[in-house]
């Protein structure tokens, strides 16, 4: 059995079960969208049994009133996937995505801000800025660990709020190919601590990724391939900038020894006098004994 609370007006959620059975493709838990939640509860043997298991068990997302103090609790469980608790910005119509908010981020741990536009130039859109996975944004999805769930989610979305993060992967998930729709990132791509993935695209169809850093790896196995050189494109033109200067240097330099030794060649060359032995006709040859006589 899969149990999934999701889209409720309820304020708590208390299991008491001591075991939950059945075969999931992803978490046998999901809370999520529940805009009045402020508390959940498990019994003590339900984590005990899910604490044998691997992989996340349960995923709670999106609940705007989580107090700050269940996430916490709820964050020491390694099998429990969680959103964090963040500052939330709502309610300013006016409001821009810039393009910097790093200065924002640095300042203020754990800030969410999502549903602006970054295009305010021409037409800036107004809109409420929440914390969660709320179902009447259509292209905007919060940033966060790619699991099962995660990836559930946001098969609409084509922009990410915050940092994407992947980490811990044994073998790629269920519905990876939805990262295929994701054009820009605002906050950083984090791929650490994955084995055996080999080469994959699913970020082929990635545009920008506006975080500091861009694109961390930090993997065991193979790295993922071309799809993240579009976040990284300005470190690979500055080391093709480089490398086209040093040639071009080395390119001069043999060029100017080349014209060196070609010149010393021919100068050597000038200066040789050869010494051979005259040949004397008979007349000179008389001179030159009687001069050697008078000698």
């Amino acid at each position: 059995m899969c149990l999934n609370i999701s889209d409720t007006d309820i304020e708590t959620v208390s299991l008491s079960a001591t075991a939950i059975d059945g075969k999931c493709k992803g978490p046998q838990v999901t809370i999520m969208n529940n805009k009045r939640l402020t508390d959940v509860e498990f019994g003590k043997k339900l984590l005990q049994g899910f604490a044998k298991a691997k992989g996340k068990r349960i995923s709670i997302h999106g609940n705007p009133k989580l107090k700050a103090r269940t996430i916490k609790k709820l964050s020491k469980y390694k099998f429990v996937d969680v959103q964090q608790h963040t500052s939330v910005i709502k309610n300013n119509p006016q409001l821009c995505l810039v393009e910097e908010l790093d200065f924002l981020q640095e300042r203020f741990r754990n800030l969410t801000i999502m549903h602006n536009r970054k295009d305010c130039e021409n037409d800036c859109l107004g809109g409420e800025v929440t914390e969660a996975y709320l179902a009447d944004i259509e292209n905007d999805c919060l940033g966060g660990e790619v699991t099962e769930a995660y990836l559930a989610d946001i098969g609409r979305c084509t922009i990410i709020h915050g940092d994407v993060l992947i980490r811990n992967w044994k073998e790629k998930p269920v519905y990876v190919d939805l990262l295929h729709k994701i054009k820009k990132i605002s906050g950083k791509l984090i791929i650490e601590d994955n084995e055996n993935l080999g080469e994959f695209d699913y970020f082929s169809g990635l545009e920008v990724v506006r975080g500091k850093g861009g694109v961390h790896k930090h993997d065991k196995g193979n790295q993922p391939a071309a799809a993240m050189e579009t976040s990284e494109s300005h470190s690979i033109v500055k080391w093709i900038g480089v490398a086209v200067t040093v040639a071009i240097l080395l390119i001069v330099i043999i060029a100017v020894v080349i014209v060196v030794v070609v010149l010393l060649t021919r100068r050597k060359a000038k200066s040789t006098i050869s010494l051979e032995p005259a040949t004397l006709d008979g007349e000179s040859k008389k001179v030159l004994d009687g001069l050697v006589e008078v000698c």
